[in-house]
């Protein structure tokens, strides 16, 4: 969507839409920018599936603008002003579309059984007349630190999951997204797959692993960004290089359509500006699908403070909650994000250190492109659907995106820290340890 037009001087535009219709005047030149937003917002509200029965009426005043109209000779006058483009006028008519968040609970390295209830969600989701359906994160495997199993836990890009997924897309005319380990010649990435009901396949890695235990277990698809930020922050990392794998999308953006794109951000990369960068405006839909979780405080961590404990999952939970919503209005397009529920014990990495209880946050949401809930499910709630109606489309990002920053407001120095040392640490064990033993499992 393009810009509003600036005026340089008030102006008065005059637009004759018919001879039985009242004609629309705007003195637009005088508006400042939040004035121009409210109309704009009104429009949207006017054209809302909702509220169509506005009918005529008297647009609330603000000093020399005036509005007397109905529908179409207001949207026209607004176009002819510059307030709202023709594209939005498209978008704003377009029909709704049912999408649905699947948030499961996974069962660590337990492949079969994490497939067939993916499929028994995804049948569910299709019955409810779900048009978008999006898996959450490791749905396949789960993610835990459970070296046994977590290196197990891995399949083709083309394997049974993408199978499974493309032959429901096909059968229903839906389309169906979630991400899990996804192996490709020596390594491991952690891969969302979108099957489409044409039966295209579309992927995208994600770009860094989040912390210590999923670095152990994966590559990121930018691994030679990732070493850049470990230097930039004083942190040392494997001079051995991981190459990314051919046939990612690293930009997240697909073309499923001639007329739609559609965007993806998998867990952690919907709080990293550079995400909201690749998308932003470029995508009439994002698909976000997360393992968010945190440790139980009562279980506790060796060596760690409850305290700590306590304050990290506050402050993890604000930032769940704010994220969906943050992202919809730095990129202009709503987002759809599925997140993991349920608890599962992993072992702490530290020889000789009790095992930790993880909990999976839940609280999958759907939001609007301004950044509006629309529905959510708490983790108290646990297993089930989200669903919502929604308009496809991209519209004018209603936040800016700071030049300099990488990561949004809400993701403490703490979490830096940990992000960086753990990343490091993790890396290493995933060619150490868990790149052989791949290689050592296909040889036999």
């Amino acid at each position: 969507m393009h810009s509003p037009r600036t005026q340089s001087s008030p102006t008065t535009t005059t637009v004759n839409v018919a001879a039985d219709r009242p004609v629309v005047i705007l003195k637009v030149g005088s508006l400042q920018n939040r004035i121009r937003d409210r109309i704009r917002k009104l429009i949207q509200c006017m054209l809302d599936a909702e509220t169509r029965d506005l009918g005529r009426g008297n647009l609330c005043t603000h000093n020399d603008t005036v509005a007397k109209f109905d529908r179409r000779t207001f949207l026209a006058g607004s176009i002819a002003s510059g307030i709202l483009t023709a594209n939005a006028v498209s978008r704003g008519a377009s029909p709704r579309t049912i999408v649905a968040a699947v948030q499961m609970a996974c069962h660590v390295g337990d492949m079969d059984a994490n497939l067939e209830a993916a499929e028994n969600w995804i049948r569910y989701a299709i019955g409810r007349g779900a048009k978008w359906i999006v898996l959450p994160e490791f749905f396949l495997s789960g993610m835990s630190y459970h070296p046994e199993r977590m290196l197990d836990a891995i399949q083709p890009i083309d394997g049974p999951a993408t199978q499974v997924l493309a032959k429901l897309s096909r059968e229903s005319g839906v389309y169906i997204g979630g991400t899990f380990l996804a192996k490709s010649g020596d390594d491991v990435f952690n891969s969302f797959v979108l099957a489409s009901p044409d039966g295209e396949i579309f992927s995208h890695d994600k770009d860094f692993p989040s912390g210590f235990v999923e670095h152990s277990f994966y590559a990121g698809g930018e691994d030679d960004v990732f070493v850049r930020k470990l230097h930039e922050f004083g942190v040392g990392a494997s001079a051995e290089t991981i190459r990314g794998r051919s046939d990612n999308i690293k930009s997240g953006v697909f073309p499923v359509t001639d007329s739609t794109a559609i965007g993806v951000a998998i867990c952690w990369e919907q709080i990293r500006y550079r995400t909201a960068r690749r998308l932003r405006a470029k995508v009439d839909l994002v698909l976000a699908a997360s393992a968010w979780g945190v440790l139980d405080p009562d279980i506790g961590v060796a060596d760690v403070d409850r305290d700590d404990l306590v304050r990290w999952a506050e402050e993890t939970t604000t930032m769940l909650r704010s994220t969906p919503g943050r992202l919809a209005r730095l990129v202009g397009a709503p987002v759809i994000h599925a997140n993991t529920v349920g608890s599962g014990w992993s072992q702490d990495g530290r020889k000789g250190k009790p095992p930790m209880l993880g909990r999976g946050m839940g609280d999958s949401q759907i939001v609007d492109a301004e950044g509006k809930i629309l529905a959510r499910r708490p983790h108290t709630e646990g297993e089930g659907v989200v669903f919502a109606e929604i308009q496809i489309g991209r519209t004018a990002p209603e936040d800016e995106i700071p030049k300099e920053e990488f990561w949004t407001p809400d993701f403490t120095e703490v979490l830096k820290q940990s992000w960086h040392n753990g990343g490091s640490y993790g890396r290493d064990y995933y060619l150490k340890t868990a790149r052989p033993h791949r290689s050592r499992a296909q040889s036999e």
